[in-house]
């Protein structure tokens, strides 16, 4: 009976991957449901999806949902706030894949790096990637703990920039423009892709 219970399961298993690489062999596009609205956020899952499915080969959807955490997420709760986007663009759009991002401040050694998780839900599973990270002070990092404001809020007050979180973000403020946060994103979803790419990746 066991036996015959596996079997079940990779046969849909089976079925699952065949409908997905048939959808793939037609020339339909792949869905993607982002739950932002944030132009950055969704440039930077256009620039990705374009690299796992060719230029056309995918239709991506942003729309705002709300994260259910704190607006400045702190450690595991960023992970937190990552699934509960992708659940919640889920249940509203219809998407091969639905991805939330969060951004968050996380503590390691003493020290502060802003990262960006991503969370993909596809065919009932939860798959999890996070992007490059950079430090910032101490002093910032207490501040925003104190006041209970976002990163992109203090840089919005110390660069006069009021939608640096909508533009390439204050990665793109400290590098001097050398990197992005749409880059962040780019990197945090396509790690969180890994587990499903054999699908469609040779």
């Amino acid at each position: 009976m066991q036996e015959a219970g596996e079997e079940k399961r990779r046969g849909v298993k089976r079925g699952c991957e065949g409908v997905f690489m048939s959808k793939i062999g037609k020339g339909e596009k792949v869905t993607l449901a982002v739950g932002s609205a944030n132009p950055n956020k969704v440039r930077g899952i256009r620039k990705a999806a374009a690299r796992l499915f060719g230029a056309t080969g995918a239709k991506v959807i942003g729309m705002d949902v709300d994260s259910g955490v704190s607006d400045q997420p702190f450690n595991e709760e960023t992970i937190k706030g990552a699934t509960n986007r992708a659940r919640k663009i889920a249940a509203k759009v219809k998407a091969d894949y639905a991805i939330g991002l969060e951004s968050g401040i996380f503590e390691l050694g003493g020290r502060y790096f802003d990262v960006q998780w991503c969370a993909v839900l596809h065919e009932g599973k939860v798959h999890l990637g996070c992007s490059m990270g950079f430090e910032i002070p101490r002093a910032q990092a207490e501040r925003l703990k104190r006041h209970k404001i976002t990163l992109s809020e203090l840089y919005d007050e110390l660069t006069g920039d009021r939608d640096i979180g909508k533009k390439e973000g204050v990665i793109n403020y400290l590098s001097r423009g050398v990197l992005k946060r749409s880059e962040m994103t780019e990197q945090a979803f396509l790690c969180a892709m890994i587990p499903v790419m054999k699908k469609f990746r040779k």
